[in-house]
């Protein structure tokens, strides 16, 4: 399924040393404190309303992406739209509006690179760049970027969080990349 992260972790425990959990959690149960994230990755935003943090929250939220931790914001973005909330000011891009696809192009300047394939038809967002750096993209949209937040970075892809096809390589490469696992 294109939105379970437990496929994510799946395909990038063979690009690291160590292992890789998932753990999921409301909005209410977020750490208050940084300390919180100490054994944590990354964390993904995939339907949490982040205007449901309260200030502590959100607080030790940027303390953890200032040492060095990752957000990221996979599409849709329907719940979880950083746009007028607290967020607004990290995102990698603008966001311009939503549609079905089954694939992407490859992102690179070789024409002959095939698209990368998704697991299904999936929902994605359609971005334009905001200063970030562009990890994917093609000549009209963002698919994937970042933008660094003190020593850690905030994370978007235009498609759901295990959307691409487990069978292509690239696929690895660029959550390896997006997610500074070297």
């Amino acid at each position: 399924d294109s939105y379970i992260t437990q496929g994510l972790a799946k395909l990038l425990s063979g690009q690291v040393s160590y292992p890789l959990k998932v753990g999921t959690s409301n909005g209410a149960s977020l750490p208050r404190e940084r300390v919180g994230y100490g054994a944590v990755r990354a964390v993904i935003f995939d339907s949490l309303p982040p205007d449901s943090l309260d200030a502590c929250q959100r607080k030790a939220l940027l303390e953890y992406l200032l040492a060095g931790g990752n957000l990221v914001l996979p599409a849709p973005l329907d719940q979880a739209d950083p746009t007028a909330t607290w967020l607004e000011p990290y995102p990698p891009v603008h966001l311009l509006g939503r549609r079905s696809a089954d694939r992407i192009a490859g992102g690179t300047s070789r024409a002959a690179e095939p698209p990368l394939k998704f697991r299904e038809f999936v929902d994605i967002s359609e971005a334009t760049d905001a200063g970030g750096e562009v990890v994917l993209g093609d000549s009209s949209y963002v698919h994937a970027a970042i933008k660094r937040v003190g020593l850690g970075r905030v994370v978007f892809t235009s498609f759901p969080i295990n959307a691409l096809d487990p069978a292509d390589p690239r696929a690895a490469v660029i959550w390896s990349n997006l997610l500074d696992l070297n």
